[in-house]
């Protein structure tokens, strides 16, 4: 992450787009247009420390299909960078009605049983939630590990949190049973961190 100036979203997400590809080529699903996938973010403004959480949902178009890694997260990074921006540039209102409107389109899709006709919104969900930076304790005892575990959304086949931990990033992949052998994805993503 230092020596590529990147964010640990932009590793995260550049090992999930590397593993999926991956993934869909091993089950003879490979696409060579970039995987879109649907992610949350913050709409919270500095200094604003209401309670509850002030969350949108936008597409983000990940990488080009390359075998190098190195162009992913330029990419990738590149991509977030101006989601960001264009987030930034519009009122938070907006987008938590176009959050709205995915959502309700995705539950009438799924409602219709138009999902195997229509295009998807995003081909997963994404989203990286801030856990606890020091390590925790209950009656003496050190909590280890978390893991986190999510639903899915209407519509859609495959959900991917991260969550972070004492120093440490997990995943949590949670798929319907149209994803076949889902615990390859998993290793995917792993030999994805590996190789980056």
């Amino acid at each position: 992450r230092h020596q590529t100036r990147s964010t640990l979203n932009h590793i995260a997400l550049t090992c999930i787009d590397g593993a999926l590809h991956r993934y869909l080529e091993s089950c003879s699903a490979d696409i060579d247009q970039p995987i879109t996938i649907q992610m949350p973010v913050n709409l919270r403004q500095e200094g604003d420390d209401s309670l509850g959480n002030k969350i949108g949902i936008v597409l983000v178009e990940l990488a080009s299909k390359t075998t190098d890694p190195y162009e992913r997260l330029r990419e990738i990074g590149f991509t977030l960078r101006n989601v960001r921006y264009q987030v930034d540039g519009v009122p938070a209102g907006s987008i938590v009605a176009y959050t709205v409107l995915l959502g309700s389109l995705a539950m009438v899709t799924e409602a219709l049983k138009l999902g195997d006709a229509a295009p998807p919104l995003g081909h997963t969900l994404v989203s990286n939630v801030p856990g606890p930076a020091k390590t925790l304790y209950l009656g003496g005892a050190q909590l280890e590990e978390m893991y986190p575990i999510s639903t899915l959304t209407p519509n859609n086949h495959l959900n991917i949190t991260l969550f972070s931990y004492d120093g440490r990033l997990q995943f949590g992949l949670v798929a319907s049973s149209a994803m076949p052998e889902l615990q390859r994805l998993g290793d995917y993503i792993h030999l994805s961190l590996i190789h980056i």
